[in-house]
This record gives C-alpha cells, structure tokens and sequence, in this order.
C-alpha cells in the first residue's frame, strides 16, 4: 500500500500506519494497481516507483516489498516486462 500523503486512494496507509506495521516486523506490498497510485487511471511504472521510494522513505527498504496483484492470471510476457523494467529502475539506481 502507498503512504496516504502521495496518493489519495482511502485503502492507503498513512506514515504511521505503515510504521506501525514495520515496527513490529510485518511486511508491506506496495501496490501497482492504478486506481491506487497518485495519478490514479493515468498511472504508469514511475507512479509505481515514487509509491515505492515514498514508502521505503517512511519505513525503511527492509519490509518493502512489491504487491503486483495485476498480473494475476497474466501471460509469460507481461511478467517478463514487469520484471525487466523494476530490474532497469534498480541498475538506474531508482530502487533499492
């Protein structure tokens, strides 16, 4: 889930939920699902990285995972292109 402050969807965290959640050693899948991102249906992988970047900023890189709830029931091609372009963010530096 994204920290509420960057996105407005109402299922998002605030900080201190997020921290709450980290402070007692859960885990936190960030969400790709548009509706959920800062610029909601207009929403594409960068939207996706600053929901990341803005939750490892509240809570720390080591309970921050990636919820790809999308690609449920999705072809070889759609996963192999989710993987290529985080595997780029993370060469560029953009993720950890």
């Amino acid at each position: 889930m994204p920290a509420r402050r960057a996105q407005g969807a109402p299922r998002n965290m605030s900080d201190e939920e997020l921290r709450f959640v980290a402070d007692r050693g859960g885990f936190l899948g960030v969400t790709m699902f548009p509706p959920f991102l800062r610029r909601d249906i207009h929403a594409n992988v960068m939207d996706c990285e600053e929901a990341i970047d803005d939750t490892i900023n509240a809570v720390g890189e080591d309970c921050v995972g990636i919820g790809t709830n999308f690609t449920q029931g999705s072809d070889d091609l759609v996963l192999e292109r989710s993987a290529f372009v985080l595997a780029q963010s993370q060469a560029q530096g953009r993720l950890c």
